[in-house]
C-alpha cells in the first residue's frame, strides 16, 4: 500500500508539473501535489536562488505556513544561520 501511495503521487507530480509554464509555477504546482501526499510528505518548502546565490526565496509551499521562523520568506544565503531548539 506504501509503495502503491508513493507510486501515485511521483505520477501525480509528473503530470501535473509537466503543464507549468514557468519555474514558479512548477514549483507551485509541486508543493500543492506533493501537499495532497501529508502521511509521506508532512511539509514542503520550495525555494528558488537568487542569480548571485546569496539569497533563497519562497517560492511554494505546503503544510507549514510561510513566514515562519521555520519556514522563512527569504534566507540570506551569506549570514550563518542560528538554529531553534537543543
Amino acid at each position: 500500500m506504501l509503495s502503491e501511495r508513493r507510486t501515485k503521487g511521483l505520477r501525480d507530480l509528473a503530470a501535473r508539473s509537466g503543464k507549468a509554464q514557468s519555474i514558479e509555477e512548477a514549483c507551485g504546482l509541486a508543493a500543492q501535489t506533493l501537499g495532497e501526499y501529508e502521511l509521506d510528505i508532512p511539509f514542503v518548502l520550495l525555494y528558488l536562488f537568487d542569480a548571485l546565490r546569496k539569497e533563497a526565496r519562497l517560492i511554494a509551499s505546503a503544510g507549514l505556513q510561510p513566514g515562519t521562523a521555520a519556514s522563512p520568506a527569504l534566507v540570506n544565503l551569506e549570514t550563518p544561520q542560528t538554529r531553534a531548539g537543543p
